[in-house]
């Protein structure tokens, strides 16, 4: 089973607006759900079911905001009901827990039944909810002691968006990412702020500085500010196949590798491959479905020496979520109506 999803968090001015912008470009890696939290704000976590732009309408009441954390959902683990849209939020022992999460943590259940958590965390929770149990049961000092053993306790995969607030404190983000780099996420600072965001596709422009965060690396942030820097024992690195392949978006970076220059030497490799096998025929065209393949198609092409032709067009005034994330019974529909063929 695999669990997709985007998820960023803001920390500096315009919070509200910009994690707005960012989910918008992350809503290719989850369309089921959308959830933001919201600090300073009496009503502070805003959830639903659907796209950006259906559950986080443009409020200009919200730009005094200064920090967020949120999170479009692909769900591949726990039902789809409201507890499950994150980002989730949990107070143990007078400490407040917000907590988006891309990954699936192995050994999750085993924890719960451990910890005597099975009426905290039902069967149809996700594995997220048992990450504020592990901070809260760590050894520590202090929070940020608690936060860095809690973590390193969980088995991947995981890449975190947090904050947590102790009582009469202002809160703490933590982006997190666990020691096989198994899930992207990425760290952005200009002038507004401190922001991570779960891919490495933004322009470096205007002296935005963007990098991608290491294995086993954790962030703290406090008021803007990057508060402390702390790196888990790293393991061997084990990015995500799919991420190259298929799920990420067709331009950035991930694991230190390009993402359209991958998928060109895919879409190459595989044409070696065919040739060897004799199954290029002659006068073929190469077809790609948009826009995912279009860079392997690319490929493919150049190294078969084969004409790419649009035979399949996407419909681009129109609301065009993924059809492979759709519902099976909805699926046909849905790609009816998103694409012409040509």
């Amino acid at each position: 089973m695999i669990s997709m999803c985007g998820i960023c968090a803001v920390s500096g001015k315009d919070a509200y607006l910009v994690s707005r912008a960012l989910l918008t470009r992350l809503n290719h890696r989850g369309q089921e759900g959308t959830g933001l939290f919201i600090h300073p704000a009496e009503d502070n976590i805003i959830k639903g079911h659907g796209l950006v732009n259906e559950v986080l309408k443009i409020d200009n009441e919200r730009k005094s905001l200064i920090l967020t954390v949120g999170q479009v959902r692909y769900p591949t683990q726990g039902t789809l009901i409201p507890e499950n849209i994150q980002p989730i939020i949990k107070t143990i022992d007078n400490v407040k827990y917000v907590i988006a999460h891309n990954g699936e943590i192995v050994g999750s259940n085993d924890l719960i039944i451990k910890w005597n958590l099975e009426k905290e965390i039902p069967n149809h929770f996700s594995d997220t909810h048992i990450i504020p149990y592990s901070i809260a049961r760590a050894p520590g000092e202090n929070l940020e002691d608690k936060i860095i053993n809690g973590l390193s306790n969980l088995n991947p995969s995981w890449s975190l968006c947090m904050a947590i607030q102790e009582e009469d404190k202002n809160p703490l983000l933590i982006f997190a990412k666990d020691p096989y780099g198994i899930r992207p996420l990425s760290l952005v600072k200009n002038h507004q702020g401190i922001y991570a965001l779960s891919e490495n596709s933004l322009p470096s422009k205007n002296g935005q500085e963007i990098r991608e965060l290491e294995g086993g690396e954790i962030i703290f942030v406090e008021e803007g500010q990057i508060k402390k820097i702390h790196k888990i024992e790293q393991k061997r690195g084990s990015p995500c196949i799919f991420e190259l392949i298929y799920f990420h978006f067709p331009v950035g970076e991930f694991s230190g590798l390009d993402i359209p220059s991958v998928r060109d030497r895919l879409g190459r490799q595989l044409a070696i491959e065919d040739s060897k096998d004799n199954s290029i025929i002659k006068d073929s065209i190469v077809v790609y479905a948009p826009d995912s393949s279009h860079v392997a198609a690319v490929g493919y092409s150049s190294q078969a020496n084969l004409p790419l032709k649009p035979g399949i067009v996407r419909r681009h005034y129109q609301s065009n979520p993924r059809g492979f994330m759709a519902k099976p019974e909805k699926r046909a529909a849905l790609l009816e109506s998103k694409y012409l063929n040509l």
